[in-house]
């Protein structure tokens, strides 16, 4: 039996929105990307009216927002120059075979300059990662719990494979990115996680066939494209399926609306990373409100381990090991 533990990165995993030492935060990365883009043409003032609403946003509605912000054709003149400027520089921020070519289109330009929005970006931020902070520690720091987590689910792992014949591996469902993710882990010195869908694959040809709103969280389909590439990987089958309904698997994020939705949409056990105490909204039905990542260390446990050794749903799992009464 298989089981998948699978998460958010931003501000779950990853302070990602406190700013970093240079000052060069996700809103200043985006300004200095759009500027690049569009030129003086663009409206400055644009990303100002989208704070704190960015940090949230895909790429794709950043870009498309900006091109209302000043003349449409003047700014689509810029980014096509901006295109030809670029000649291959921009390549190393994405890994191969994801995102799309930075070839300017005859028509529909929107997803080629998102994709320079999303290199740009990334160049100025990945700067920022290992930058020594005035505590001692680096820019971004560990999320809440997590590196405690992370170096016992690595030390876990083989162990509890051999104890209890059970297979239990994490992945990241993220509208981050790759190298950006990657580098963080690098930072740390910890193992990076095995399995990851971003917004890097979401961007690429292979899933260019669903809408621009299946592409992002709440939307399942994310989650869904990490599932089958680690059923693939894992020979997991459908072990996990009953009726439907994937029963192996749980999800966890700092947001109700977005990573909870998408849980919902899926039946997911959801746990809601909220590090500041606040009390989830009824409205978005959160079932497990958890403050920090090492009150997961029980899905280490024996009993887990059995548990799940005895084909039990993770929800069953959670709720008898981690919020039991």
């Amino acid at each position: 039996m298989n089981f998948l533990m699978s998460s958010d990165f931003d501000a779950t995993i990853a302070e990602t929105f406190d700013k970093p030492p240079g000052g060069v935060g996700v809103r200043e990365a985006s300004i200095i990307a759009l500027q690049e883009i569009f030129g003086s043409n663009f409206d400055h003032g644009f990303i100002e009216r989208l704070v704190p609403e960015i940090k949230r946003m895909t790429p794709s509605q950043v870009v498309k927002l900006a091109l209302y912000s000043g003349p449409r054709q003047v700014l689509l003149a810029e980014a096509r120059a901006f295109m030809s400027r670029s000649n291959g520089t921009l390549d190393q921020y994405v890994p191969a075979g994801k995102g799309i070519p930075l070839i300017w289109p005859d028509a529909l330009p929107l997803p080629v300059i998102t994709e320079a929005f999303v290199r740009v970006k990334l160049r100025e931020l990945i700067k920022q990662i290992g930058q020594p902070l005035a505590d001692g520690s680096s820019w971004p720091k560990p999320c809440r719990g997590f590196r405690i987590f992370w170096d016992r689910y690595c030390r876990a792992r083989s162990a509890f494979y051999e104890t209890w014949g059970v297979r239990l591996d994490f992945g990241i469902v993220s509208s981050g990115h790759d190298n950006f993710i990657n580098k963080c882990f690098d930072a740390w010195g910890v193992p990076r996680p095995d399995f990851m869908v971003t917004d890097d694959d979401l961007r690429s040809r292979a899933h260019a066939h669903l809408p621009p709103a299946l592409r992002s969280k709440p939307s399942p389909e994310p989650f869904k494209i990490l599932y089958r590439e680690w059923q693939e990987e894992t020979q997991a089958g459908g072990n996990g399926s009953k009726a439907g309904r994937i029963r192996n698997a749980l999800y966890i994020g700092d947001s109700a609306e977005a990573d909870g939705g998408l849980a919902r949409n899926l039946n997911l056990p959801f746990l809601w990373f909220q590090p500041r105490g606040r009390k989830p909204p009824v409205r978005d039905g959160v079932e497990f409100l958890v403050p920090s990542w090492i009150m997961l260390l029980p899905l280490f446990g024996n009993r887990a381990g059995e548990m799940m050794s005895k084909g039990r749903s993770f929800r069953e799992i959670v709720q008898a090991t981690l919020f039991k009464a």
